[in-house]
Formats: structure tokens, sequence, C-alpha cells
């Protein structure tokens, strides 16, 4: 699935703009892409609903067809439009008649046989009594329900399906949404999505992180065709608060000689702040980064990659951001605890036991089990609790 592209019309007027489905390369049979427009809400007894479409493609091809929608607030789908018989190069136009109640509009791009297919639409209106279900002071979740709009990206799901959280940076750069990350248009060059390996030999990862193979997807910048100085940046939509514990995590990737620095920086009031740091060689494979956040508000992330020098082993590469106890109160909950300065507020249970869970770091004292470093850290620095097995436990034989 991908989604519809804003583009110039070259019809009529050069300046005027349209949505369009581009059918060419990686496209192939079957694909869809699914533009869908806020929840409505409208007493009438129909709405009728009319736009303008183009759809250029051989007459043998069945397969490329533009399919309207209406979903209900119950998540319900049904189909009121479908249109597959263009094949001339004039829009046309288009209408579907819609019920009432709360719904809305989804324009589904099918993909057909040959990539002369492209899907475009323009001019869409409807003909009822019409408003939205939100207001400009609320954030419309994927399900038919508004939030406040500071509620979205505060590190808890307020939408009963968690949606308001979807596209706030943690990410492990699966979806070409890149989970609400955007290019900073005041850089040099930019951040890019990818799977195996770079195209530059002797730098920049082999696979991914996640999936750990070819198939899975990282960001990366590509630096064969940049300057000493030139900088890539990313920035995170916008932060209502966190906790006074909350950390950022990501892996990095910094394998080749002329590597230069990977930077992140907090952005509050128009202030800049680094909180974290790497810079040159730092060997194959992918490491951890902790970075603490602490209590902030209304802020926002920078991830900033610089080139140093001229040459082309310098790629750059991050995946898998999430953030670790970042929802206002954590500090609070009794029920989290990363085993760093303590067992929290957790206790052993003296009666009817055996033996007790004990606070270790590295390896644990038996050879060919339990972990070589904590989850938290990733390193052999960090705390966890296990249980040593090893004599004079023994197993329990029930009766």
């Amino acid at each position: 699935m991908k989604d519809l592209r804003l583009y110039q019309s070259q019809q009529g007027n050069a300046t005027g703009h349209y949505y369009y489905a581009e059918a060419s390369a990686p496209r192939t049979n079957g694909d869809i892409a699914t533009l869908n427009s806020p929840w409505y809400r409208s007493e009438d007894t129909q709405c009728i609903f009319t736009f303008f479409y183009h759809m250029k493609k051989p007459a043998s091809d069945t397969d490329t067809k533009l399919v309207i929608k209406q979903q209900y607030d119950s998540m319900v789908t049904k189909t009121v439009g479908e249109f597959n018989t263009s094949t001339t190069d004039e829009w046309e136009h288009g209408a579907a008649t819609f019920t009432n109640g709360i719904f809305k509009v989804l324009f589904e791009a099918n993909r057909g046989q040959t990539y002369f297919g492209d899907i475009s639409i323009d001019d869409v209106s409807f003909a009822c009594d019409l408003s939205p279900l939100c207001t400009d002071q609320q954030y419309a979740c994927n399900i038919a329900q508004c939030i406040p709009l500071y509620r979205q990206c505060d590190f808890y799901p307020d939408c009963g399906d968690g949606s308001d959280e979807w596209m706030c940076g943690a990410c492990d750069f699966e979806s070409y949404h890149v989970c609400g990350w955007v290019q900073d248009k005041t850089d040099n060059f930019d951040w890019t999505r990818n799977s195996g390996p770079t195209p530059s030999g002797y730098t920049g990862p082999t696979d991914d992180h996640t999936f750990q193979n070819g198939t899975g997807h990282y960001f990366y910048t590509e630096v064969s065709l940049q300057g000493s100085g030139d900088v890539a940046r990313i920035m995170s939509p916008l932060y209502s608060q966190t906790s006074r514990v909350c950390k950022l995590q990501f892996y990095y990737w910094m394998q080749g000689e002329d590597i230069g620095d990977l930077n992140v920086y907090t952005m509050m009031g128009g202030q800049k702040n680094q909180v974290f740091q790497k810079s040159g060689e730092q060997g194959s494979g992918w490491k951890l980064a902790n970075v603490t956040l602490s209590s902030l508000a209304n802020f926002s992330l920078v991830i900033e990659a610089v080139h140093t020098t001229g040459s082309f082993k310098g790629d750059i590469a991050i995946d898998d951001i999430k953030f670790v106890d970042c929802t206002p109160g954590a500090e609070n909950s009794p029920a989290s605890c990363d085993f760093e300065s303590g067992i929290c507020s957790l206790q052993h249970v003296t009666a009817n036991v055996d033996f007790n869970w004990e606070r270790n770091k590295g390896g644990t004292g038996s050879w060919n089990t339990g972990p070589k470093a904590d989850h938290t850290t990733n390193s052999a620095e960090g705390y966890y609790i296990y249980t040593e097995a090893s004599y004079p436990r023994r197993e329990v034989i029930s009766c």
C-alpha cells in the first residue's frame, strides 16, 4: 500500500493540483493505495458525493480501478462506487451516494496489469449538510473518537485504538510513513529508507536491526555525493510531556573509515540542546543508544548526521527507535523497574518458597545459561534480576 501523492495538473492550468497514485515500479498488479477523509457527521437522508477522476489505461486492463468506500463509526466498510472503464486522456465526472450518520470516505486506487494506469482525483465535494466530527482543537482518532489535541504524542494511548501514538516517533522503519519523522528542509541532504546493504562498499549496514535480514528496513545517510560539513536531519513530532525517567533508545550503525558525527537534540521553545553524540568509526554491527530525556514538555527531537569528510565511506544508519518509561507518572508506577538502582518496590516472598531472585549484571554464575547483558542498556554494566538454578536447586516433582 502507498499514498496518493499531490501533484501539479498538466491539464488546463499547470499551477493547479490534484492527487494521484503512481503505477510505475516498484508497484505491481494488485497493489493498493488508500486515501481516507476525516470523520464526518450528517443527518441528511443521503449525501451525494461528487469528484473528478483521470484514469488513462489500456481497455484490456480491467484490474486498474478506483473504488470509493464509506466507512461507518462501527468500522464496517461498504463499497459505494467503482470506476474502471476510463481509457481517455480526459477528466471524468464521478458520483457516489452515502447514507447518513458518522462516516469517513476512502479512495482506493488499485494498480492493474501495467504501469499505464496512474489514477488521479480532483475537485471533491458533498451535496448535503455535512460537518466534521472533531473540532480544530481536537485530534481525530482512526476510530470515530475525538480527543484534546494536546493528548496526541503524550506517550499514552488516549484513543481507543491507540492511533494518537501511531505517528509519534517510535519506529522500526518498516512503513514508508516512517512514524511521523520528517526531513528538515534547511539541511543539505536527506535520510533514506533502505533495506539490505547500502550502495557504497566498506560502510553502512548489511541488514536492518529489526529482522536482521535483507527484507527489513532502516534509515541511513548516503554520503557518496556529499561534501565535507554537509548535514542531514530528521525531526520528530511535538511531544507534550514526559516522565522524569523518560529514555530514548535506538540502534545505530557507524562503520567506515570516514564516519562523521551522529547527534540527537531536543528542541524546546526554539532552544536546541544536545543529548547524544557519537563521532567516528564505531565498528561493524548495530549499537544501542540510551538517551535520558528526563522531564520535558512541549518539545521535539532532531536526529542529525554530519558528514565530516568528502569520502564515500561515511554512511550512518539508525533503526528501532523507541521510548521507554516516558508516560507522565511512570517514575511513580510500582510496576515499572529497570533494576539499575535496586529492585524498586518489589519484595522477596519468604513463605513457601525455596530460593530468591537475585539482582545481577553481566553473565550469570552458570555456564551456557542466562543472559550476558541486561536488556535496558544491552551491556555488561546494566542490571537485571534472575533465578540461579545451580546446586542446591533441584527439580520439582509433582505427585
